[in-house]
């Protein structure tokens, strides 16, 4: 990812320190230099902390037009929030002198947070891949109390389970991605797979997602997972100088990791991606054979062309994003030209094998529509299977309904048809 800071937590009482994070740990630095302390010791646990906006505490330091800040009193307990590597989340007791302890710390999504300091009592909300968000009020000798439980119907449908895949790169880095099981899930079948990219996936882990046809981006994973399909969502992470080479890399080992299972048809994988997903969807398949139809939303086929355009939505040109935001190129166009074609999807449709399905919105003020155009041309130029679908009057996602639905619908029939072998779809016939 781009180069980048953790973030600023607050100060302590009278300004004595500002509170700064690291990508584990809360530090006390005073801001004068003279001194520092790092107050947690997550990195040792590959935990995250911070300190959580409790939503029952009033604000106590605030400025117009100024960030809103906090003061801390770090010579007394505090309360901290906690996400671990294993995807485990909630909140930790912090002492200055005992360092932290857990008090609710699980296997779930944990959000939401009230607390009472008087009482020690917590209410939050919790959820899980196949739990529905619910009210949670936890006393102070660690009994918890059910106090609302949403979608309670769901326990008279078969529901799919979520489960942490760990893998690493070629550089021996440390990736993680969230594969989704078939709601009907069987052990002795090999099921097709759909992966959905967007650079890191991770943190879905245990996120509730009702199935509906009403997606902005045209793909519900609990609706594939119902209807017999893995889902994988990959971490993928691009480097700098070289971004497509780190994708594939990533993509590579994360799908090898999988297939290890012996749970899916190898022969039988999808791909999907908006914007930026989009742009890895529709480069990947330039680079790899693994997959037997991909889906491309929204997304930049042509790094150079898309380099000297204006934003429609900022008014600036566009070229921020190449050299040192998400493409982490680090060099001009007129520097590198070689390389921004190196790194476009459009410059290597010759090696697509991939049958692929592009769609965007015809006002997309984010990226411009024509870098779809650009690469279905390209595409059917050279008699590849390709189909695009342009919605009127939509803009970088779908907000209309009727658009919505069509979409989804339309994304689960590509895959059924390349994935399932189902040619009932006549859309797709005649128009490959």
């Amino acid at each position: 990812m781009p180069e980048s800071v953790y973030g600023i937590a607050g100060w302590s009482l009278q300004d004595k320190e500002i509170l700064i994070y690291d990508q584990f740990d809360i530090w006390a630095v005073r801001c004068d230099g003279s001194s520092y302390k790092r107050l947690t010791r997550g990195r040792e646990k590959k935990i995250k902390f911070t300190i959580p906006e409790l939503l029952n505490l009033p604000l106590l330091r605030y400025a117009d037009n100024v960030p809103l800040t906090y003061n801390y009193d770090i010579e007394k307990e505090l309360l901290l929030r906690a996400e671990g590597y294993d995807g485990m989340t909630g909140w930790f007791k912090w002492h200055p002198a005992s360092g932290e302890e857990a008090v609710v710390y699980k296997k779930r999504f944990t959000d939401q947070l009230f607390y009472n300091p008087k009482n020690q009592k917590l209410i939050f909300t919790e959820q899980d891949y196949n739990v529905a968000p619910r009210i949670v009020l936890r006393s102070k000798g660690g009994s918890e109390k059910l106090v609302f439980q949403s979608n309670p119907q769901q326990s008279d449908f078969l529901w799919g389970h979520s489960q942490m895949i760990y893998y690493q790169n070629s550089k021996n880095r440390d990736l993680r991605g969230v594969l989704i099981y078939p709601a009907d899930y069987n052990p002795d079948k090999k099921y097709p797979m759909i992966v959905q990219i967007y650079e890191e996936l991770h943190q879905r882990i245990h996120k509730y997602v009702n199935p509906s046809l009403l997606n902005s981006t045209g793909f519900n994973h609990t609706a594939a997972s119902l209807e017999g399909y893995f889902v994988f969502l990959p971490d993928i992470i691009a480097e700098p100088g070289n971004p497509g080479e780190a994708i594939t890399d990533c993509i590579k080992a994360a799908i090898g990791k999988v297939i290890e299972m012996d749970v899916i048809n190898p022969k039988r994988i999808g791909l999907i991606g908006h914007s930026f997903g989009g742009y890895e969807s529709s480069y990947l398949i330039t680079q790899t054979d693994l997959f037997t139809a991909a889906v491309a939303g929204n997304g930049i086929s042509d790094l150079a062309s898309m380099y000297l355009t204006v934003s429609r939505t900022s008014g600036k040109p566009d070229m921020w994003r190449f050299e040192k935001d998400i493409w982490m190129i680090g060099k001009t166009l007129m520097e590198a030209p070689n390389l921004y074609q190196h790194n476009s999807a459009v410059y290597n449709a010759e090696k697509v094998k991939t049958p692929l399905l592009l769609w965007a919105g015809k006002e997309d003020r984010q990226v411009d529509m024509r870098q779809s155009m650009e690469y279905y041309l390209a595409l059917r130029r050279l008699g590849k299977k390709t189909i695009m679908l342009l919605y009127p009057e939509e803009d970088h996602v779908l907000l209309r309904e009727e658009n919505q639905k069509d979409l989804t619908r339309r994304i689960l029939q590509w895959f059924d048809f390349n994935l399932k072998d189902d040619s009932s779809v006549e859309w797709i016939k005649e128009g490959l």
